[in-house]
C-alpha cells in the first residue's frame, strides 16, 4: 500500500470513529416517536418526542444528516467495528437482544439460537457492558418468557454481563416501546443484536425512537 493510500485509510478510518461518537454521544439525532400496540391490541405505547416537520427545518436537516450518516455505518463491513466502539467509548451502553417466539416444546428456535451465539461473542469481548434481552409470554410456551430463556441461553454460553429482562413484548415495536426507557436510563445509545434482514427495520424503529441504535447481526429471519 502506499504512503498515500495509507493515510487516506487512516484519515477514513478516523473519520468514522469521529462519527461513531458523535452518534453516540447525541451530537447527531433526531427526535421522534414511535407506537407499538398493547398486549390487547386496542391501544398503543408511545414513546417520547415528536417526528421533525417542514416548520421545523433544523429538525428536518439533522434527521437528513442523520439518515446519511446511518446508511454508511449501516454498512456490512463497518457494523462490527463501530458497535466494538461505541461499547468501548462507554460501558454503561447495552446490547439489546431482541426475542424471536419459542416453539411449543419450549426450545429456542435456530433464528433466536443464532442471536445468542452473536451475541456472545459480541459481549465476551465487552464484559462490563449489560444486555436487555426484550420477548414476552407466548401460548405456545406459557411457562416461560422470550427474555427468560435468552437469559439462559446467554448464561449457558458463560455470557457473565449484567442482564436486564424485558419481559412483555410481544413484537418488534413492543421490542422498541418498552426498552427505549431502559435505553434511555443508560444514556441513549444501544447496540441491538437481530437477524439479517429483520435488522433493518429493528434499527429503523429504535432510531424513530430517538435511540442511537447500531446493529450487530447474527443469523437469518
Amino acid at each position: 500500500m502506499s504512503h498515500l493510500s495509507l493515510r487516506r485509510s487512516t484519515a477514513a478510518s478516523s473519520m468514522m470513529l469521529a462519527v461513531t461518537v458523535a452518534l453516540a454521544a447525541g451530537a447527531v439525532t433526531a427526535p421522534a416517536t414511535a407506537a407499538a400496540p398493547s398486549g390487547s391490541g386496542s391501544s398503543t405505547v408511545s414513546v417520547t418526542g415528536s417526528l421533525p416537520t417542514s416548520s421545523d427545518p433544523l429538525g428536518s436537516l439533522l434527521a437528513t444528516m442523520r439518515d446519511q450518516i446511518y446508511t454508511v455505518t449501516d454498512a456490512p463491513f463497518l457494523r462490527e467495528p463501530l458497535a466494538h466502539a461505541v461499547l468501548t467509548l462507554d460501558k454503561d451502553t447495552p446490547v439489546v437482544v431482541l426475542g424471536a417466539q419459542i416453539n411449543e416444546d419450549c426450545t429456542l428456535p435456530q433464528v433466536l439460537e443464532d442471536r445468542l451465539d452473536a451475541a456472545t461473542r459480541l459481549l465476551k469481548s465487552h464484559p462490563d457492558n449489560p444486555v436487555i434481552v426484550t420477548g414476552g409470554r407466548s401460548s405456545q410456551c406459557p411457562a416461560t418468557t422470550e427474555a427468560e430463556a435468552m437469559e439462559k441461553g446467554l448464561r449457558d454460553r458463560g455470557v457473565t454481563n449484567r442482564v436486564i429482562l424485558e419481559n412483555e413484548a410481544w413484537n418488534t415495536l413492543q421490542n422498541v416501546a418498552y426498552t427505549a426507557p431502559l435505553i434511555r436510563e443508560l444514556g441513549g445509545t444501544a447496540v441491538v443484536v437481530t437477524s439479517d434482514p429483520h435488522y433493518i427495520r429493528a434499527l429503523r424503529n429504535y432510531r424513530d425512537a430517538g435511540i442511537r441504535a447500531f446493529g450487530w447481526v447474527g443469523g437469518i429471519g
